[in-house]
């Protein structure tokens, strides 16, 4: 038989009573192999203290038991700023997003989501936002919530006018006033019976546009290319001269003669240019007409 003590065989009862009443490896051998077991395998009582300690209130609401709380919020907290945290702490309301990141720049800790879908529940925005919030690393901003309507701010040199924004992203500020919404939905026309011929009540035309570059057009002149008010005025100032040319040699009866690669003539007198009255002579200023 094992003694309950160490003493001595010559031990008196009266020792060894006393050591069996302050012997308190018989009192703590089983809540000692409790203690091992007791984060593993928590009771109901303690689970609220569980929670505490490790940081995990902030889940409750999307987590509301508490056991799987403590399971999958320790594994959260491990993945904590990084898109793995994001889409493990989505998956607890029944989401998926799709993170964009803002390239190097001056918004370069900012992200924008895309769920998937539009959301018109107001909960399902003040979750996803929260949700993000708590995943996303300490530096990082939740900017943006997209789907369907999608126009980003405009990119000099990059972004066409019809299809950007001058001022920033499209979308709504959210209540916080810090994060924007832009939802939107394509709706498609009733299909018409079969009876029923629908014909165009307008007819496409072709045409083509002439485009005279005398200033800066936002849709098509380039940022670099500008033009001058000395150019256009040059410009203005020989087409001028050119048509106060003809329209005089049109009133004294001066034309060419063989079109625009002839000899030039004076229909008065039917002689050369050069040989012409001084009057038509003065009219060009004094030059000869060259071929």
């Amino acid at each position: 038989m094992t003694a309950d003590h160490l003493l001595p065989a010559n031990a008196t009862p009266l020792e060894r009573a006393l050591s069996l009443a302050t012997n308190s490896l018989s009192r703590l051998t089983l809540p000692a192999d409790a203690i091992r077991q007791f984060k593993t395998d928590p009771s109901d009582p303690l689970l609220p203290w569980l929670i505490w300690e490790y940081g995990l209130g902030e889940l409750l609401p999307y987590l509301p038991e508490p056991r799987r709380a403590i399971a999958e919020g320790i594994l959260w907290q491990r993945l904590r700023g990084t898109p793995a945290a994001l889409a493990t702490a989505l998956s607890w309301i029944g989401m998926r997003a799709t993170v964009e990141q803002e390239p190097p720049g001056v918004r370069f800790a900012e992200f924008q989501l895309d769920p998937g879908e539009v959301l018109d529940n107001d909960t399902a925005i003040a979750n996803l936002i929260a949700i993000a919030r708590l995943s996303a690393p300490a530096r990082s901003r939740l900017s943006r919530i997209y789907h369907g309507h999608d126009l980003r701010r405009v990119l000099l040199d990059e972004s066409r006018l019809g299809e950007a924004l001058l001022s920033d992203h499209s979308g709504v500020f959210w209540r916080d006033g810090q994060t924007k919404l832009s939802f939107g939905r394509g709706h498609q026309w009733v299909n018409p019976p079969p009876d029923i011929v629908l014909a165009p009540a307008r007819e496409a035309v072709r045409f083509v546009v002439a485009r005279l570059i005398d200033r800066t057009l936002l849709d098509f002149s380039s940022l670099v290319n500008q033009a001058t008010r000395s150019t256009r005025r040059s410009c203005t100032r020989t087409c001028s001269r050119s048509l106060m040319r003809w329209a005089c040699l049109i009133h004294w009866g001066c034309a060419p003669s063989g079109g625009f690669a002839g000899r030039w003539w004076c229909s008065r007198t039917a002689r050369p240019w050069a040989t012409s009255t001084p009057t038509c002579r003065a009219l060009s200023g004094g030059r000869r007409a060259r071929r």
